[in-house]
């Protein structure tokens, strides 16, 4: 074979080699098949269906006040000779303790003179009343001496007609007889008289002992005293200082009612209202001072007597139990309230995340199964339910963004 015919076939066998080898390489090549995408499995809580009876705490805030506080006046005129231990601005007092005391001498000068002169005046109701009893037991006499003198007339009046007495004899006993009817008539007057005045030495007596009640009233009234244990505040009287009548001495806060007041919105005003009422309905009251927290056990005592325009809702009031002067308490303090709500009967209670609208998930076969529900309550972070649910099953509470109907989850 020539070069030049080798020359010629070279490329064409090489050629031809290359087409045979690409062939073979195509005709042995492995075959990749596509893989399916795997399903995302998503993570949630859970929470297990409870159907029950549930009254929420409503948390409300709100400030306490005294159920009553007085200013005490000067009730008499004078200078203040004492003062109390306790009477300092901010003092707490016990009932009846000395608060001051107003100098009595006058107040009870005026006593010792009402109470003579009431002794006086008794002395002549006892007098008059003696002059009457004599006067009454001489009428007696006097009538039965009548009688006598009356019968000794007629039987002499007949003898006369008779001509067996003289006329001088008929004459003295006629003028004996009208003497003693006179004796009879004047003393019936003098005991009218006495009567007369006896009544008007009792009213006379009964003035005299109101007389002597009021000079008692002033005389105690130079002793002023707490009517109620509490606090005392503004205080406007010292040692030596002279009072007028009336004039302020200090304001008294009664510590034994200390009241929570809180506000409580219309929508709350009703379910309380309609779940039993709000007097007699159990409280706490928290106080928090720094780092101390004061707990007080309360009763709702009652409503506001007005709806606030600006809020709709209703101011309450709670009184404390064990408040007193040994209590740190004082009006003005910021506390916080706790009470129980409305009474949902047969509720579901979930965390408000597991709530979409009106549907909750629960999971079901490791998927998301949706069931409708209807809102009941609200219990602070916490719905109320009712709806398509079963006791036992679990409701998911965890949220995510392609959260829907069928997805695969795994509940931990």
């Amino acid at each position: 074979m020539s070069k030049k015919t080798i020359k010629i076939l070279l490329p064409v066998l090489i050629l031809v080699l290359a087409i045979g080898v690409a062939r073979y390489l195509t005709a042995t090549r492995a075959v990749i098949s596509p893989e399916a995408p795997q399903e995302k499995i998503w993570t949630v809580a859970a929470t297990t269906v409870v159907i029950a009876d549930y009254a929420p705490n409503l948390k409300l805030y709100g400030q306490l006040v005294a159920g009553r506080e007085t200013e005490l006046r000067a009730l008499v005129v004078g200078p203040v000779i004492r003062t109390g231990e306790n009477f300092v601005e901010g003092g707490t007092v016990k009932a009846g303790e000395l608060l001051l005391a107003i100098d009595p001498f006058d107040y009870r000068a005026v006593l010792d003179e009402r109470k003579a002169q009431l002794a006086e005046a008794l002395a002549r109701t006892t007098e008059i009343t003696a002059r009457r009893r004599s006067e009454t037991q001489a009428l007696k006499q006097d009538e039965k001496q009548l009688d006598l003198t009356m019968k000794d007339y007629e039987r002499i009046k007949e003898l006369q007609k008779k001509g067996t007495v003289s006329n001088k004899r008929f004459d003295d006993s006629r003028i004996a007889e009208s003497r003693q009817n006179q004796l009879v008539s004047t003393r019936k007057n003098n005991i009218v008289a006495l009567s007369a005045q006896l009544d008007q030495q009792k009213a006379t007596t009964r003035r005299l002992e109101v007389g002597v009640r009021r000079a008692k009233r002033d005389l105690a009234r130079t002793k002023l005293k707490a009517p109620f244990s509490g606090f005392l505040l503004k205080k406007n009287a010292e040692l030596g200082k002279r009072l007028s009548l009336n004039d302020p001495i200090v304001k008294l806060v009664e510590a034994d009612n200390m009241q929570a007041r809180f506000h409580v919105s219309s929508g709350q005003y009703g379910r309380l209202v309609a779940g039993g009422g709000l007097k007699g309905r159990k409280a706490e009251v928290i106080w928090r001072a720094g780092d101390k927290v004061f707990k007080y056990a309360a009763v709702v005592d009652r409503a506001g007597a007005s709806i606030q325009a600006a809020s709709g809702g209703v101011d309450i009031y709670a009184r404390l139990q064990g408040a007193g002067v040994d209590q740190p308490l004082r009006p003005g303090a910021f506390v916080e309230v706790t009470l129980k709500d409305f009474n949902y009967k047969q509720v579901i209670r979930v965390a408000e995340t597991a709530l979409h609208t009106d549907t909750v998930y629960v999971a079901k076969d490791g998927r998301l199964d949706p069931r409708k529900v209807e809102i009941i309550g609200r219990a602070g972070e916490e719905v109320l339910l009712r709806g398509a649910l079963q006791k036992g099953e679990k409701i998911v509470v965890t949220r995510f963004a392609e959260m829907g109907p069928g997805m695969k989850i795994e509940v931990r």
